[in-house]
């Protein structure tokens, strides 16, 4: 589990750490990132929002299925709003949604 800040001032954080783990060479296996968790706009149903941005075609497949599988009442929408912290690791080549 991570926390970064500044990503309404353009990914700050999660930009530099997605750097410095690049720069190390380390390996990161999938990025997950839950933004605006509990959010919903008025009168709407109740979904899981995933970008389609920015994202790692395979990781959000793996995402969504287990999605549908184990809440399978939940229902799963996309997203071409921008930004979110993701995007950092996905610009350094890392598997993320």
């Amino acid at each position: 589990f991570c926390a970064w800040a500044g990503e309404e001032q353009g990914l700050v954080g999660s930009r530099a750490y997605a750097a410095k783990m690049k720069e190390e060479g380390q390996e990161v296996v999938a990025v997950v990132n839950g933004d605006m968790l509990a959010y919903r706009l008025p009168n709407t149903d109740i979904k899981v929002g995933m970008k389609d941005r920015y994202t790692t075609p395979w990781l959000l497949s793996v995402v969504n299925t287990i999605t549908a599988h184990y809440v399978p009442t939940l229902g799963i929408s996309s997203s071409p709003s921008c930004c979110s912290d993701h995007q950092a690791f996905y610009e350094h080549g890392y598997p993320a949604v």
